[in-house]
């Protein structure tokens, strides 16, 4: 079967438009959050529908595009200053630091024609309606689902309807998660307003709180670090509507952001109830459930057992190339939070009240950007990340990180860019470069040192490591794309167990990537392949993952993709990560142990408003390490999902 799958993919490879998934699958690797594409899919064809005029666009709305750097923003900003409008979008590659390739991935969302500011009733008349209705059930439910370990069924659903204009955003989710029983488990609503004047954004129901550079606090889905420098700034709006169905990031209340000439004051409060475990003899707060699952016994009984309230806001002064601003936020719990016995937790987030307080910064000089922020939390302890962007015009750029988060700083809700993504206890430097030629390939490298001055979970005592890697891209021509990555990696890591204090040993990990993707008239497809290699003190492991895509030409309203992943790992320790195609939008997959994966995907436009999706994944798993933390692991898998727009 291996041979039969390595001939198709070399066949595929020369007919075969690849979607990147580097973002995606870094911040699997990184944090245990869920990873979802859907939310950046949806603002993806919204803008590919309604284009931002960049004539008109604030420097606010400029950094809500993927990939757009600080410098970039600032350069069109002095460019529409000194020289007016731009007649088409392709005169941005005459604007300094916006290189062919930065041109060519935002073309699709960008125009030069400027719409009119829509009144509230002119905004609910141009508005865009959806609903959608996801089902996803396994055919084999897994032993925890037979044995009635779980209180409902393995099937997946989610009805969501959405309304979006320029201006006013609103919607309700309702979504019953695996193992739950048949009702809605989880229900959100949100009402966003965007504006022009003195009232800047109203946010009301569910919303996304995004301070500085995540010392304090980002709900919204963020990524950096590796070769993409664009993402090493945290950069958006204070206030977001929540789109996703992450259950834990996000504040449930009302917030508001108000402008006046350079000034802009935003401000939200937020009253939830949180789903945790509470000891009844002290009471405190002994866990909290962020993963939002419901299922079990003790899952059910504490769902929604504690109460939540947040107030914050941030005060920002914003001219020409200048920002500064000052963030604060209080979080109040029910009952005190409850720090760990282990060594480990000695210095987590604990009592009933946590405060915090930042200051964050922005300023472009030249080719230059400085950026960063630095925090307080109650007890004094002082946080900071400082960072510099790089231009060399249009055929290089680099950055430069040094981020210091002290054990003894606790942020419950940070999320800021590093190797644990929660800013504590973590000290690093990170360095980065591109070179992207009009002609040629396009390089990119990066090294990256750091160290763990506290215990961490699984490791006891205080470690450091190296994360670096160089890629190359090449695009020979619009149709065709190709890229080789390698990465390696040291750290410290605790592997032998059984020992109350197991020493630490260096795990060194190397891995090597090929992708190639092609559009050959109306047939498309990608080929990957990846192989890892690593060295603890038990011994020399390696991982192995291929998967080819092939997208069909569509015929009457009607579109298939099929896709296939090939796996062979020693251990749970080896798996690797591979975006995989969904019929509602990508997912990550977790790969270990051996076997492969199927899946096929069609599509068909019912009406001009209604499209449907059905997926089929067929999995057949030829071994699998033990002990391994999968539990619900199913051998073939039914989503269907049901669109109207």
């Amino acid at each position: 079967m291996r041979y039969l799958m390595l001939l198709v993919e070399i066949l595929v490879a020369f007919c075969a438009t690849a979607q990147d998934p580097d973002q995606l699958e870094r911040r699997q690797e990184a944090s245990e959050r869920a990873v979802e594409e859907e939310p950046l899919v949806q603002e993806s064809e919204w803008r590919r529908r309604h284009p931002l005029c960049v004539n008109t666009a604030t420097a606010e709305e400029l950094r809500a595009l993927p990939g757009l750097t600080e410098l970039q923003v600032q350069s069109l900003l002095a460019w529409r200053r000194q020289l007016g409008a731009l007649l088409v979008p392709e005169e941005l590659a005459a604007v300094p630091g916006w290189d062919p390739e930065t041109l060519r991935r935002l073309r699709p969302y960008l125009t030069t024609d400027a719409a009119a500011p829509a009144q509230l009733r002119q905004a609910l008349r141009a508005g865009a309606h959806t609903v959608l209705l996801r089902v996803a059930r396994p055919l084999q439910p897994a032993e925890p689902y037979t044995a009635g370990d779980y209180a409902g069924g393995p099937e997946r659903l989610l009805l969501r309807y959405r309304f979006r204009s320029e201006q006013l955003r609103g919607g309700i989710s309702l979504e019953k998660d695996p193992g739950e029983p048949l009702s809605p488990d989880f229900a959100s609503t949100h009402l966003y307003w965007q504006g022009t004047g003195l009232l800047r954004t109203l946010a009301l129901g569910d919303f996304t709180v995004n301070m500085g550079q995540g010392l304090i606090q980002w709900d919204a889905p963020a990524f950096g670090g590796a070769a993409d420098l664009a993402s090493l700034k945290r950069q958006g709006p204070f206030l977001q509507p929540f789109l996703s169905a992450d259950e834990y990031h996000f504040a449930r209340g009302a917030g508001v952001t108000l402008e006046k000439g350079s000034w802009q004051l935003s401000l939200y409060a937020s009253l939830r109830r949180l789903s945790g475990q509470v000891d009844s003899t002290t009471p405190v707060i002994t866990s909290i459930n962020r993963s939002g699952y419901h299922r079990t016994a003790s899952e059910r009984a504490g769902r929604a057992a504690l109460g939540s309230r947040a107030l914050g806001g941030r005060l920002q002064w914003e001219r020409g190339s200048l920002r500064l601003a000052l963030n604060a936020r209080w979080l109040r719990f029910s009952e005190p939070l409850a720090s760990g016995g282990k060594p480990y937790e000695r210095f987590e987030a604990q009592g009933q009240q946590l405060r915090h307080t930042s200051i964050d910064w922005g300023f472009t000089r030249g080719p230059a950007h400085f950026f960063g922020e630095a925090a307080l939390d109650a007890k004094g302890t002082l946080a900071f990340v400082q960072g510099l962007l790089f231009s060399g015009g249009a055929l290089w750029d680099a950055a430069l990180q040094y981020r210091h988060f002290p054990a003894r700083y606790a942020a419950f809700d940070g999320n800021a860019v590093g190797r644990r993504m929660e800013p504590q206890n973590e000290e690093g430097l990170y360095i980065g470069i591109q070179l992207h030629p009009a002609r040629g390939p396009h390089l990119e490298a990066w090294a990256e040192g750091y160290r763990f001055p506290w215990l961490r979970y699984g490791v006891d005592a205080p470690t450091g490591g190296f994360n670096g890697g160089v890629q190359i891209g090449w695009r020979p021509n619009r149709k065709t794309e190709a890229g080789i990555r390698f990465r390696c990696s040291t750290e410290e890591e605790t592997v032998a167990a059984g020992l109350p204090m197991a020493l630490p040993e260096v795990v060194r990990r190397r891995a090597l990537r090929f992708q190639l993707a092609q559009d050959w008239g109306g047939w498309k497809g990608s080929f990957r392949a990846e192989g890892l290699w690593m060295d603890d003190a038990s011994g020399p492991q390696s991982g192995f993952a291929e998967s080819v895509l092939l997208k069909l030409p569509s015929w009457n309203g009607l579109r298939v993709s099929l896709q296939a992943h090939y796996y062979d790992t020693d251990s749970y320790a080896a798996r690797l990560y591979q975006y995989t195609e969904g019929a509602g939008g990508g997912t990550i997959g977790i790969f270990y142990g051996s076997g492969q994966r199927y899946s096929l995907i069609m599509q068909y436009d019912l009406t001009k408003h209604v499209h449907v999706s059905v997926q089929g994944i067929r999995t057949l798993p030829l071994s699998r390490p033990g002990g391994s933390p999968a539990v619900d692991a199913a051998v073939t898998e039914i989503r269907t999902q049901l669109f109207w727009h």
